[in-house]
């Protein structure tokens, strides 16, 4: 038996998130904390729920986007990342869709999730894999660093700093 804070990768394998990443302990399945609050997350933001998902960051949060489009950058505060994320949500008409595949943690503050992320903008379609790491202190997420599969799509579908 791992013991709870044991420094290796756990996580849910074969794109089942309902797998769970967990340690067992005889009969009793224990998921992470920090995976359980990268998972309320990811529902949070699928229901379009943005007190939950503030709920879930600390008031200093920093989120660094990558690439050279109008939600790339870091954005830093809790009300940033939450109007960032609002903005995407408008500019796709709802259509965004972040699909939880893969969660893993250390165990000790750091959570990377592997997602497909599908949206629609105009004539513009993303069909893509993001890797997230999540660092959380105090049962707060603190920062969120986007990776993306490809850059390109997702410049295209955000369209350059400034755009309307």
């Amino acid at each position: 038996m791992l013991p709870l804070r044991s420094p290796i990768l756990v996580g849910a394998f074969g794109g089942r998130p309902e797998a769970s990443a967990h340690f067992s302990e005889g009969n009793i399945v224990i998921e992470h904390p920090d995976i359980q609050l990268v998972r309320s997350l990811f529902d949070a933001f699928g229901t379009g729920d943005l007190d939950a998902l503030g709920g879930l960051l600390a008031p200093d949060v920093v989120r660094t986007v990558p690439g050279s489009h109008r939600l790339s950058g870091e954005h830093r505060g809790r009300d940033a990342v939450i109007a960032n994320l609002a903005v995407a949500g408008r500019l796709t008409r709802g259509s965004l869709r972040v699909e939880l595949r893969w969660v893993f943690t250390t165990g000790h503050g750091q959570v990377v999730s592997v997602n497909r992320c599908t949206a629609t903008r105009g004539a513009t379609s993303i069909d893509e894999h993001v890797a997230v790491l999540f660092t959380i202190s105090g049962g707060l997420i603190i920062g969120i660093v986007e990776f993306f599969e490809r850059q390109e799509p997702f410049d295209a579908l955000w369209g350059g700093r400034g755009a309307a």
